[in-house]
């Protein structure tokens, strides 16, 4: 019924290699550019999806005239993501002094309740002789 057509072979062979995202990522920045009324540059663009830049007040009214979205709403989107990243590397932080103070990481174990661990055991043994 249906006739399967032969694939066609690309001969050219290019000593690089340009993943597919990278063409999207600059047809949207054009397209961006192009046709909306934004005074974003595609370096702009590209930096707000590789998450390379920040959302300020400039971005968030350029953001808010291409897809009718409140500045508002960019701006908070911005915030609420910067506080959770300094949430988590506080806790990043504070979990790597506690393995270099020889602790260890206090969700890598959970403790049944009225267990005392073997190493607390040892010690209090050493300590009631």
């Amino acid at each position: 019924m249906f006739r399967k057509e032969k694939q066609m072979k690309n001969k050219y062979k290019p000593k690089y290699n340009i993943p597919p995202s990278f063409t999207i990522k600059e047809c949207i920045s054009y397209l961006l550019k192009e046709k909306t009324n934004s005074d974003l540059s595609p370096e702009e663009w590209e930096g707000l999806i590789n998450n390379e830049l920040k959302i300020d007040d400039r971005i968030a009214v350029e953001l808010e005239k291409v897809f009718k979205t409140p500045k508002q709403f960019w701006l908070n989107l911005q915030n609420n993501y910067n506080e959770r990243e300094k949430k988590m590397n506080k806790k990043k932080h504070f979990q790597e002094s506690l393995v270099k103070k020889g602790g260890s990481n206090p969700e890598s174990k959970t403790l049944k309740p009225n267990r005392i661990p073997p190493s607390q055991k040892t010690k209090e043994k050493e300590h009631d002789k």
